[in-house]
């Protein structure tokens, strides 16, 4: 799984025999990037402009807390339609949590 929300300069890996398949969620920009066979691609709205969300350092624990623009600024700026990338992945673990509850239920 590759996660890259905040533009088209994060590419993912290519896919290779030990990465068959590739899950990106990302800016709509990187649709491009992931259109091998196999490749899921998931858009998501860009933390800050239109959706609230966080920016890690990695060079020790700052964390940044990033707001939305006022409305009529992001408006001009970003889709209002995409989830944020802690919606999708809350999505995808309801998904994984119901396809091991249904699975280890009794036929």
């Amino acid at each position: 799984m590759w996660i890259a929300a905040t533009g088209s300069h994060l590419a993912p890996p290519e896919a290779s025999v030990t990465l068959p398949c590739r899950v990106v969620i990302g800016h709509p920009a990187l649709a491009a990037s992931a259109q091998q066979a196999g490749d899921i691609f998931i858009p998501v709205a860009q933390a800050g402009l239109s959706v609230p969300g966080h920016a890690f350092r990695m060079d020790g624990g700052i964390v940044l807390p990033l707001m939305p623009l006022a409305p009529a600024a992001s408006a001009r700026l970003v889709d209002h339609g995409l989830p944020s990338v802690a919606e999708v992945v809350k999505q995808l673990e309801q998904g994984l949590i119901g396809q091991t509850v249904s699975a280890g239920a009794p036929a």
